[in-house]
């Protein structure tokens, strides 16, 4: 996918398990770049393969950035958790027509790259938007809920700070029935990110934690000084496969 005149994503790399160790992979790699020839790619690695690009040229970030998939099963004792931590912090707002422009300017403010179409046609696939204000009025965040096959995705959720993020994570997921299965995906270079999900179970040292890790990706890169989102706002991001956060 081309990003604009200087950078593409490699969005999707996969090759049948039968036909693996035979160079297929190598092919296809060689051919993208080919095409590609004198432009930034961006990729992201599951951590196994991680060598092999780097035997290709790719590179990570500094210090290196990984993609964590987390599944929540969400619990009625959750409000509990939210109760009294999200108060007083911003007002959340159903993202209607009126404001989408609003969220437009937030996410180009902190993105490297022009996205607009792009992040339309996501909006359109999700079930629930909500953006936030601060006592300003100025846009401070925003998160939308999108049904996947097994659940629901935070798919993101983008916000200036801890409690603001923790605000528009309970309201998107306040309404989904017990017992529902909700993907996160955090950046592992966001601490406060990472808290969010503490607070809700997630122990990365512990495989049975209620917060569950399902797959760790690493963000690479074909060339130094690539540009990256801000993130310390990222909070869960848009889609591991296409975008950059």
């Amino acid at each position: 996918m081309e990003l604009d005149e200087s950078n593409v994503l490699l969005s999707g790399f996969i090759s049948r398990k039968q036909d693996r160790g035979k160079g297929f992979g190598n092919l296809l790699l060689k051919a993208f770049d080919q095409q590609h020839q004198g432009k930034n790619t961006f990729l992201s690695s599951a951590l196994p393969m991680v060598p092999l690009y780097q035997k290709k040229g790719y590179k990570d970030s500094d210090p290196p950035m990984n993609i964590v998939i987390l599944m929540i099963p969400l619990k009625k004792n959750f409000d509990e958790v939210f109760r009294g931590s999200d108060e007083g912090i911003c007002t959340v707002k159903d993202c209607d027509s009126c404001l989408k422009k609003k969220l437009e300017e937030y996410d180009a403010n902190f993105h490297p790259f022009e996205r607009k179409q792009l992040l339309r046609i996501h909006l359109e696939k999700c079930e629930i938007i909500k953006i936030a204000f601060n006592d300003e009025g100025v846009v401070c965040g925003y998160g939308c809920l999108r049904k996947n096959f097994d659940g629901y995705c935070v798919t993101p959720l983008y916000a200036e700070d801890k409690r603001t993020a923790t605000k528009l994570l309970h309201d998107l997921v306040k309404n989904v029935p017990d017992g529902t299965l909700v993907k996160v995906v955090i950046c592992d270079g966001n601490g406060e990110a990472s808290g969010v999900m503490q607070n809700l179970g997630y122990d990365p040292e512990n495989p049975e934690a209620s917060v569950r890790r399902m797959f760790v990706a690493r963000r690479m890169f074909s060339q130094e000084d690539s540009p990256i989102a801000a993130v310390t706002k990222v909070y869960s991001t848009m889609n591991v496969q296409y975008s950059l956060f």
